[in-house]
């Protein structure tokens, strides 16, 4: 944990405050350390998006990452 917050505009149109993380990603699609925030109970354990990839075709994409309260503790 970073001791540091970020806004996060959810598609429903609200606005959260989140605590921001350093975290370790090793995915078929990115593999390293990210800037990431913490969300409590979000769909997916991992949100990827607006991260520099390159894809399986070789173009280079973005993703960006969120972790879940159960993986920061870990």
């Amino acid at each position: 944990m970073t001791g540091k917050d970020e806004k996060c505009f959810l598609i429903d149109g609200t606005v959260r405050h989140t605590p921001v993380a350093e975290i370790e990603i090793d995915t078929p699609f990115y593999k390293g350390k990210v800037t990431a925030v913490c969300m409590e109970n979000p769909l997916y354990d991992v949100i990827v998006g607006n991260v520099g990839v390159i894809d399986k075709a070789g173009s280079e994409t973005e993703i960006q990452a969120v972790m879940t309260r159960s993986q920061v503790k870990r």
